[in-house]
């Protein structure tokens, strides 16, 4: 997000990109990804909409204004790095699972992992519900995609009314499990499936050296949009994100050929 290189950005699409087809698979991305693209292309045409920076003029608005070539660059370079961005946090969210964060959290900040792994598990429910709401309304004849906007308002309404009752309860049947299994009261333990072995401090050791490699070099990737484009040091600070970024991917694909 901070570092706008095109080296950096392309590396940190196609990892993201590649990872999410090894998790979730190619079709489950590419519908992602079409969701994802247009909000990508808005972002990517408003930055020479309104900045009128750069020596190369492509064209004129009718208002008179140029269009440069170095504005639609950093456009599409805005755009890149949102899409990766959003690619990343969906990898993210497919693997950090409440029982992960309770892992990584819960000895240091166990109120924190208490709190973000319920929101990880109530989001799914809360869709689930919204779509059994939905479905029920429509078994009645109340479809949400048809009618009036008047009445497609109504309903929306009521299923939102439906939906927050729904939470408050769950909520409260949520506290009273806790409190009846004595949450609260003596000293908090915790468990895990997880341990942490040498493997795992050796793989921390070598990404850990790796990203202060990147850092090192990162002063000499210098890339300018404006006035004119120019672009330095791509290598070997690419290499180096490049080994970081892939690092996951390589890591569940040499699982599933272990275990397979």
């Amino acid at each position: 997000m901070l570092v706008m290189h095109p080296a950096v950005l392309a590396v940190a699409l196609f990892s993201a990109m590649a990872y999410s087809v090894v998790l979730i698979g190619l079709n489950r991305t590419l519908k992602s990804l079409v969701a994802v693209i247009p909000l990508v292309l808005i972002t990517a045409c408003l930055n020479p909409l309104f900045n009128h920076s750069g020596n190369t003029i492509l064209t004129y608005f009718p208002t008179g204004k140029p269009v440069t070539l170095e504005a639609v660059v950093y456009g599409l370079a805005s755009g890149t790095m949102l899409l990766a961005v959003i690619l990343w946090f969906s990898c993210f969210n497919t693997i950090f699972k409440g029982d992960k964060v309770q892992y990584v959290f819960g000895g240091v900040a166990p109120s924190l992992a208490l709190v973000m792994t319920m929101s990880l598990a109530f989001v799914p429910k809360l869709i689930k519900k919204t779509n059994e709401i939905i479905m029920a309304q429509r078994t009645m004849g109340k479809d949400l995609e048809k009618g009036k906007l008047k009445q497609r308002v109504i309903l929306a309404s009521s299923i939102l009314s439906a939906l927050v009752s729904w939470s408050l309860e769950s909520s409260v049947e949520t506290a009273q499990s806790m409190r009846a299994r004595g949450y609260g009261r003596g000293k908090r333990t915790n468990y895990s499936v997880y341990s942490f072995d040498r493997y795992d401090t050796a793989f921390s050791g070598i990404i850990g050296a790796v990203i202060i490699m990147f850092f090192l070099f990162l002063p000499e990737m210098e890339f300018t949009y404006y006035p004119t484009i120019e672009v330095k040091g791509v290598m070997p600070g690419a290499l180096f994100y490049a080994m970081v970024c892939f690092a996951p991917m390589v890591i569940d694909l040499m699982e599933v050929k272990r275990w397979s």
